[in-house]
């Protein structure tokens, strides 16, 4: 059982630092992008800028 339960943890390891490591391709930059909907617009304005 516990080799089992190691494999495992090692494989999720494996996955997540392969998924950090991945491209952004647009379409999931837009997905993103999208997800954030207006905050994103907040956060990228120019400190100084006037609506």
């Amino acid at each position: 059982m516990r080799e089992v339960t190691d494999s495992a943890i090692q494989r999720a390891f494996r996955e997540d630092e392969s998924r950090q490591n991945a491209l952004l391709t647009t379409e999931t930059a837009t997905r993103v992008m999208e997800g954030w909907g207006p905050r994103i617009l907040y956060w990228t304005k120019a400190p100084n800028s006037e609506d």
